[in-house]
């Protein structure tokens, strides 16, 4: 098959997960089944609407270490795991959101060692609801990253602002996109992720502190590669849980094919 659906998941105990995940008092295994029962409604959903691409979890967990009920699930639609080492774009264990900068190294990862063509990664609470060939259609011209929409006031972009700044001599105002959705053929994510490559290096080597997990690369690397950048935003909208609330019948009206639920 030339397209492949994945989510990236990683799991160590001494790293920082999502800061969203709010009962901390949830065992460490009971956090981790959490997250792979989202990533088992992700996948099957994917696959069922994508018979003809390869839905699959790419992790850093060994057989042994996936619940048992997870690989079956896995097992009977047909759903895929590639083993990668959380080897690459790893800050220190105590970053705010360090997993979630497993993302761009299980990126790098399938590009290496795989040969689709087309790929697409997303979050784990995300719910697929239609076929996504218009996605594939488009990768042949673009990078399709989530504008997730926020200005001057707004503080989660006023902090985002403050750490690419440090990085950014021209003070530019970037857009920040979400981390959620991340999708190019193979020559345009070669780009993607090389450019990341370079943006994390001089944070590391800085010695900064990222706090805003992978977006903040993402959006460093989407401003220096933005003549191939789309908006997404017609294929993923965010229905925002908890207590933080945001509706929308984008879900059936003009509907969006990617439901991502944090």
């Amino acid at each position: 098959m030339e397209n492949l659906i994945f989510i990236p998941f990683a799991h160590d105990d001494s790293m920082q997960s999502g800061v969203n995940f709010f009962n901390k008092n949830i065992s460490a295994n009971k956090r981790m089944l959490v997250y792979m029962k989202n990533v088992c409604v992700a996948l099957v959903s994917a696959k069922k609407y994508n018979p003809e691409s390869d839905c699959a979890l790419v992790t850093n967990l060994s057989d042994d270490e996936i619940p048992a009920e997870i690989h079956e699930i896995f097992t009977r639609e047909n759903i895929k795991i590639f083993h990668f080492p959380f080897d690459e774009f790893r800050f220190d264990n105590n970053t705010p959101w360090g997993l979630a900068f497993y993302k761009l190294c299980a990126l790098s990862h399938v590009l290496r060692e795989s040969e689709y063509k087309n790929f697409l990664y997303l979050d784990s609470d995300v719910y697929i609801q239609a076929n996504l060939n218009s996605i594939w259609q488009e990768l042949q011209e673009n990078i399709l990253l989530y504008d997730i929409n926020e200005g001057l006031n707004n503080q989660s972009y006023l902090a985002m602002l403050e750490q690419t700044r440090k990085f950014t001599p021209d003070k530019k105002f970037i857009t920040r996109y979400g981390g959620e959705f991340v999708a190019a053929n193979r020559e345009n994510a070669g780009k993607f992720i090389s450019e990341a490559r370079k943006i994390f290096n001089a944070i590391k080597d800085s010695g900064q502190v990222v706090t805003g997990g992978d977006e903040v690369i993402i959006a460093m690397t989407a401003d220096k590669l933005k003549n191939l950048i789309r908006n997404a935003g017609s294929y993923i909208f965010r229905f925002w849980t908890g207590s933080f609330r945001l509706v929308s019948n984008c879900y059936k009206s003009n509907p969006v094919a990617i439901l991502h639920m944090p």
